[in-house]
């Protein structure tokens, strides 16, 4: 699968093993039912059909969880980790209890520095400080990060997966700009369980692997190639992802490791103070495929089905973002088709990277976000659709034209097909959210084999 362009190259794998009778069987055996659920949505009021197909009736507005959702006794909960709070600034405390806890803490691995002490320089982080003080915080950013340290500092809070104040949780990551830059590393490693002991026996194991060992070195520079931190060559940041990409492939042989890889891991690492054995314990529980069969915890990750051999999730992904296409969007599906554009050509970079290859990296960082506190697969569907939707009246005029196929593609591939918000983040975002009705882990059910 090796090639100049990873990407590029995991893609056309895709496209050659989807064979035509799998995917013909996929859409017999799912249509009747997958039909008559989404008409019966629309039958009873669930789904607006006519607003969702008409996109200049498309107003876009963010649809948070309700907060009447959250019992009262939640709120105590609440009121009573800001008391602790308040007592401890009162007296002027500050506690030395690390959380989350130090992962591998029990064993002397010598390439768990921080990233931070690795790369920035004391120049770099004053100029930081300059442009911090130059941009003062927001009141919205101030109150999304006293919510979030009066969370972390809960000692009840310890588990995501079992909080009873996860909805509001949930909303708080969905609003505003999100999680707090400086309070990301924390937070990610909560939601994905990281920080939880029983999600912490895998000990990074750095020894080089002799299978996956060349192609791992191969893709280092091809990943965030102008990024600070992986620009040099044999830098201390091209170092950590090739430490944790190897810790990955010994403690996942069927997986081992699968070009595009590095673009999952490497935003982890970019996070102020992330460990490579962090990021490794993140990236176990993005990849591990159980999870969501909890009422309490309905999240799943799964990641690695779409880099395992023959790549089910990917063909997965693939076949329900084709049928939300054909269903939602017909004139788009339409046009594309008839010009020979399959999902494959454009989809694939976007899923395999979790839209990490092209896209900035503010917007980059919030999908993870919301991968971390929702779930993986929905939360991609709801991104790739999101961005059909608001580019359809451009692919449907460009596709018209006598070079219709490669100005399509040019659209959709790279940072071209983000144009249309001219620089709004915030409006895709919104343009995501407003999709819960209709992408849903439930209903997604439908398009599954």
């Amino acid at each position: 699968m090796e090639s100049h362009n990873g990407i590029t190259a995991i893609a056309r794998h895709a496209a050659i093993t989807t064979t035509a009778p799998i995917t013909t069987a996929i859409k017999a055996a799912n249509a009747p039912r997958r039909i008559s659920s989404l008409a019966a949505s629309v039958a009873a009021g669930k789904l607006d059909g006519e607003r969702f197909n008409s996109t200049a009736n498309f107003s876009p507005s963010i649809r948070s969880l309700p907060v009447t959702n959250i019992a009262s006794d939640d709120f105590s909960v609440l009121k009573r980790i800001n008391e602790i709070n308040a007592e401890l600034a009162a007296t002027n405390l500050e506690s030395d209890r690390s959380f989350p806890p130090n992962l591998g803490s029990e064993t002397t691995l010598a390439s768990t520095e921080s990233i931070a002490q690795h790369h920035a320089s004391a120049t770099a982080r004053q100029s930081e400080k300059e442009i911090q003080r130059q941009q003062p915080v927001s009141d919205n950013d101030r109150q999304q990060i006293t919510f979030f340290e009066s969370v972390l500092s809960d000692p009840d809070a310890a588990d995501f997966a079992k909080i009873k104040f996860a909805p509001l949780v949930k909303a708080r990551i969905r609003s505003g700009s999100g999680i707090p830059a400086t309070l990301r590393r924390r937070i990610w490693l909560w939601l994905a369980g990281a920080n939880i002991r029983t999600h912490a026996k895998p000990v990074p194991n750095f020894t080089p692997n002799s299978r996956f060992d060349k192609i791992i070195r191969q893709d280092l520079g091809r990943t965030f190639p102008e990024h600070p931190l992986f620009k040099v060559e044999n830098g201390a940041g091209q170092k950590s992802l090739y430490n944790v990409l190897t810790a990955y492939a010994n403690y996942d042989d069927d997986c081992g490791y699968c070009q595009g890889l590095s673009f999952l891991i490497a935003p982890l690492l970019m996070q102020d103070g992330m460990t490579e054995t962090e990021a490794f314990a993140i990236f176990v529980r993005l990849m591990e495929e159980s999870g969501g069969s909890s009422a309490v915890d309905p999240r799943r990750f799964a990641l690695r089905s779409l880099f395992i051999s023959d790549m089910p999730g990917l063909h997965l992904i693939l076949h329900q973002h084709t049928e939300l296409l054909r269903i939602y969007l017909p004139a788009l599906d339409q046009s594309l088709s008839v010009l020979g554009i399959t999902p494959t050509m454009y989809a694939s970079q976007w899923f395999l990277t979790l839209f990490t290859y092209s896209f900035p990296l503010d917007l980059v960082f919030r999908i993870y976000d919301l991968i971390l506190s929702e779930g993986a697969v929905s939360t991609l569907l709801k991104f790739s659709f999101a961005i059909l939707r608001r580019n359809e009246p451009i692919l449907l005029a460009t596709a018209a034209q006598d070079n219709g196929f490669e100005e399509c593609l040019n659209i959709l591939r790279g940072e071209n097909v983000l144009k249309v918000y001219m620089g709004n983040i915030a409006v895709l975002i919104e343009d995501a959210l407003i999709l819960d009705s209709v992408i849903s882990d439930s209903n997604l059910e439908t398009f599954s084999a």
